[in-house]
């Protein structure tokens, strides 16, 4: 199907004001998808794939073809993941999510309210949903046995459920959250950029409708919840007391990534791109020995790396082929409905993105959507932005467990203990509904902030 997508564009008559180069373009792009659809290669073989035979057909300059690897984007992911890697390393997050919990009354609702906190806390340090949830639902399941809750009872379900949305899917609310954010984003032309202090503002409000459905949907679920008993002080202290006073590495890699963090929050009064102050993390962690070559080598995921980089080029080649300007043209003409209001336009993503999740995931299914939709937004005058904070809400659903890889690893990571795949299912309905009520009524805000006009 790949070679026959391939080869059909190419002798097919352009269309749509398309150029030959512009079929072949699409062409190869829908024989890529293809094969990320049936999996018989790795995503980052059938991205390179794709850029050699944007440069083999003569459809861009080499330069074109690999520019995503000379973008600030690019080596902001490279330094982003090396202090991920550090402080995953390092035993602070799990530290931190202890001591958090610690201040949080010993029954049911007061851990419940304590690993919220420490999610929302834990989440602008460590950009990877999976990582996060891996530490929080197997901290959630340790609370509810020291509770005495059985297996996927009611109340291990509450607080692993709990620990799953608010470790791994508050991802999009915050810029650093995760690669994925970083990688959507990079998509878009530099005419529109965000730092994170305004991705932060622009999706406060969201995330306040987002955790208070979510929350309500939990406790209405498992409302008939009792401990069998509160959590006794020595379980937590007790596993404080293993970890150990704080190392140096953990002093320096908790005071270096916090440092980041607050110069990118104020990157509206300095002005440096938010590469440049990574790159100034990344020297220190490494003059400091606390990022070691072992760590450079194997704690940075280099195949996602060379895939991000040809994503990152798909924008400019598709620009240089004119192929943004037709698709624009094409979908005014035949999809005009969908623009005609923000509320319709936005409700038709998420629904597009749920339908698209259940055949292309994760990046993917990002890089897939936000590129063919970005000429609909513009018609619609919907900010980028808001198209990347959606699209990324509506692409990691878990209707099916196979839809979401956070979901997945927050179940295996339990072994299957804290919460059950039909406990899931029910709360991947209320993510939905979550998602859909969050899109909608944050529209009269984002006007406000002029995001849609």
């Amino acid at each position: 199907m790949a070679v026959a997508s391939v080869f059909g564009f190419h002798i097919a008559e352009p269309v749509a004001g398309l150029s030959r180069h512009g079929m072949d373009f699409i062409g190869i792009g829908l024989a890529a998808v293809i094969l990320w659809i049936v999996n018989i290669m790795p995503d980052y073989i059938v991205a390179l794939g794709m850029a050699m035979l944007w440069v083999l057909g003569g459809l861009v300059e080499p330069e074109v073809a690999l520019s995503g690897f000379a973008s600030p984007t690019w080596l902001y992911m490279i330094f982003i993941m090396a202090m991920s890697a550090v402080i995953t390393k390092s035993g602070f997050l799990y530290r931190f999510s202890l001591h958090a919990l610690k201040r949080f009354p010993a029954n049911y609702r007061g851990q419940l309210w304590g690993i919220v906190a420490g999610g929302i806390m834990l989440n602008p340090m460590i950009p990877s949903s999976s990582a996060k949830v891996s530490l929080g639902v197997p901290i959630a399941q340790t609370l509810s046995e020291s509770m005495g809750f059985g297996a996927r009872s009611h109340g291990a379900a509450g607080l692993g459920l709990t620990a799953m949305l608010f470790y791994g899917f508050t991802a999009p609310f915050v810029l650093t959250g995760s690669y994925t954010n970083v990688l959507a984003f990079g998509l878009v032309t530099s005419a529109s950029p965000v730092n994170w202090i305004q991705w932060f503002i622009y999706a406060l409000p969201a995330f306040i409708i987002f955790s208070s459905v979510l929350l309500a949907i939990i406790f209405i679920m498992f409302r008939k919840t009792a401990s069998a008993k509160p959590i006794a002080a020595d379980v937590l202290d007790e596993q404080l007391r293993l970890l150990g006073p704080l190392t140096r590495e953990e002093r320096i890699a908790v005071v270096t990534v916090l440092s980041c963090i607050i110069m990118l929050v104020l990157q509206p009064l300095h002005g440096i791109d938010s590469a440049w102050i990574m790159l100034i993390g990344f020297a220190v962690l490494v003059i400091s020995g606390v990022l070691d070559r072992k760590t450079i080598s194997t704690g940075i995921d280099w195949t996602f790396l060379l895939f991000l980089g040809v994503a990152f080029s798909f924008s400019a080649a598709a620009n240089e082929l004119g192929l943004v300007e037709a698709l624009s043209s094409f979908l005014g003409q035949h999809m005009g409905v969908f623009v005609t209001s923000p509320f319709f336009f936005l409700a038709a993503v998420i629904v597009l993105s749920f339908i698209v999740t259940l055949i292309v995931r994760d990046d993917p299914a990002v890089i897939l959507l936000v590129t063919a939709l970005l000429p609909l937004a513009d018609q619609a005058g919907v900010h980028p932005w808001i198209l990347v904070f959606v699209v990324l809400l509506s692409t990691d659903p878990f209707f099916f467990a196979y839809q979401s890889p956070t979901y997945l690893t927050a179940y295996y990571s339990s072994e299957g203990k804290a919460f059950s795949h039909r406990q899931g299912q029910k709360v991947a309905f209320a993510y939905g509904l979550a998602v859909l009520l969050l899109a909608l009524l944050c529209v009269p805000y984002w006007k406000w902030l002029g995001l849609i006009h």
